[in-house]
């Protein structure tokens, strides 16, 4: 069962704990609505959630999505922060959108004291960020993925769906007949994450269908090898 998964590896990686407060991100994908639900499901251990929302007001739908949230989370009863994006004429649209999101996250917990910031990256975005860092660099330990469990802000940062695929997170909302909003601009080709999703990743799935596992088992050996390199030179 996809909810005691989530709870082990929670359990195993001291993910967090009972008395945990937990900040979900929630965009309104398929993603982050598996998430929330799923956390809404482990509240019955004793942690605490709520969820924060970025409106980047990018799409004609930002505004929908929003209001949906809103209601989701006062029908539950959780507490939903929310804070919109003015896009900036220039510059880094995606890097800027990302340091303000996280900005905003960080703020959050420390005015309300979260103690874990909970965001929704799977196997696929974890492929994705592995070969965007392996294309722009040559260096080994900058081409590390995504990190299962990482310090931030007054806490901690954890994905603990990082093991699980898009199919299997897709089947989890179906099941479940949760609503999502789908973002039409993952579709596009022209942002490179998107081209390696669209172009590259299938071809890597239909080569060896555990190569996505493998490319979180190289993240995680490139984090122990750092590490050691770190204490070796500490020593």
């Amino acid at each position: 069962m996809f909810v005691n998964q989530v709870q082990k590896i929670a359990i195993d990686n001291h993910l967090w704990h009972n008395e945990s407060r937990v900040l979900i991100a929630v965009s309104t994908g398929v993603d982050s609505m598996v998430l929330l639900h799923l956390l809404q499901e482990l509240t019955s251990t004793g942690i605490a959630i709520g969820v924060a929302h970025v409106n980047h007001q990018l799409r004609e739908v930002s505004m929908e999505e929003e209001a949906f949230l809103a209601d989701y989370c006062e029908k539950i009863q959780i507490p939903f922060y929310m804070k919109r994006w003015q896009v900036p004429i220039k510059g880094n649209i995606e890097s800027l959108a990302r340091t303000f999101r996280y900005d905003f996250f960080k703020k959050i917990m420390e005015k309300h004291d979260y103690d874990v910031l909970v965001t929704a990256h799977h196997q696929e975005d974890q492929v994705e960020t592995m070969l965007m860092k392996m294309v722009r660099t040559g260096d080994l330990f900058a081409s590390q993925g995504i990190v299962l469990n990482q310090p931030f802000a007054s806490g901690r940062l954890v994905r603990p769906l990082l093991f699980f695929s898009k199919e299997q997170i897709r089947q989890y909302a179906k099941e479940h007949a949760l609503i999502y909003f789908e973002d039409e601009t993952n579709q596009t080709l022209q942002y490179q994450r998107n081209r390696l999703r669209h172009q590259i990743l299938p071809v890597l799935k239909n080569e060896n269908k555990q190569s996505f596992p493998h490319f979180q088992q190289l993240s995680e050996q490139i984090q122990e090898v750092g590490d050691w390199l770190g204490e070796q030179q500490q020593s």
